[in-house]
């Protein structure tokens, strides 16, 4: 009877053991979480990689929107040409204005969305308006058949800091510093 519970005693062990060795290699299979880099910086996709994956509608897309690739934050992104810093919202507040608080801009009026590239995380963005390019191509753009890889509690503080990057980008390029 003894022999039969140290029989059961290491059965259990191993049992364990490959079960953390299953988490761990579950663990490799999850989206590349892109604040866990080792020394504090993100890490993201290529826009040139992004693009590759797209599909041709996808690509059409952003070619028709005429977005420009720049480095936003450390991150390459398609960014509009046609906002304009001075365009005033119905409150008075003008789009450069909202971009240093870390919102969104308009143009003509409507709103401009970041989009991931490709549905990932790690993705460079693009500047689309909201309801035109975004939402209007929804179906194209997001991948209805798979759970979202991205985090929003991440992406809401990822869009402010876009925002305010963009301003003093546009604040650099006014005083001909940039």
């Amino acid at each position: 009877m003894i022999e039969s519970f140290k029989v059961i005693e290491q059965l259990v062990e191993k049992v364990s053991s490959l079960d953390d060795k299953l988490k761990k290699i579950d663990r490799l299979d999850q989206p590349m979480d892109v604040t866990d880099v080792g020394d504090g910086e993100k890490s993201y996709r290529t826009l040139d990689e992004s693009l590759e994956n797209a599909s041709d509608a996808e690509r059409k897309i952003y070619e028709d929107a005429n977005l420009e690739s720049k480095e936003v934050n450390d991150r390459e992104c398609l960014i509009r040409t046609d906002i304009n810093p001075d365009e005033v919202d119905g409150r008075g507040r003008t789009n450069l204005e909202k971009m240093l608080e870390g919102k969104a801009p308009t143009v003509n009026g409507e709103p401009i969305d970041l989009h991931h590239i490709g549905q990932k995380n790690d993705g460079p963005l693009a500047e689309l308006t909201r309801y035109g390019e975004h939402q209007g191509n929804s179906s194209i753009l997001h991948e209805k058949r798979t759970e979202s890889e991205i985090d929003r509690n991440e992406f809401g503080k990822e869009r402010a800091a876009h925002w305010k990057a963009r301003a003093e980008i546009i604040i650099a390029e006014r005083e001909g510093v940039a």
